[in-house]
């Protein structure tokens, strides 16, 4: 694909700057980057000052994640939470361009709902058998 390109202000002005990326995610992160560069440099910091100071009250998507499936093996079944574990897998790797919590919104659940239906996915567990398990225990 490509060649990709971003269109960034500094010091009042846009301008074309042709992004190195090959791939359209990439040349996000790229364009991304570039935007904090010269927001950066417009306010004497290095990028990663602006980053930060910028991010810092936001949640990583990763970090919800983590503390949710935390709290949930504290209080659910074993089984859930390996149910909960591959569900937030598949959605991680289908919202690979998300960075934070308050970046997911509809879009992102429609195009997950998307991503699971077009993939060919093993189920952890097939309900039929499981029910006709608990009806032979019985």
């Amino acid at each position: 694909m490509g060649p990709f390109y971003a269109r960034p202000f500094f010091d009042g002005k846009q301008f074309w700057k042709t992004l190195s990326a090959e791939t359209f995610a990439d040349a996000r992160d790229e364009a991304d980057h570039l935007g904090s560069a010269f927001a950066a440099k417009a306010k004497g910091l290095t990028v990663a000052e602006f980053e930060q100071a910028t991010n810092s009250k936001r949640i990583p998507l990763k970090n919800a994640v983590e503390a949710f499936l935390a709290e949930a093996s504290k209080k659910k079944r074993p089984k859930t939470v390996v149910g909960y574990q591959l569900n937030l897998t598949q959605f991680l790797d289908s919202a690979k361009f998300l960075k934070f919590l308050d970046e997911v919104s509809k879009q992102t659940l429609r195009e997950f709902r998307d991503y699971l239906a077009a993939g060919p996915w093993i189920r952890t567990q097939d309900p039929a058998q499981s029910r006709d398990d608990r009806s032979l225990s019985a």
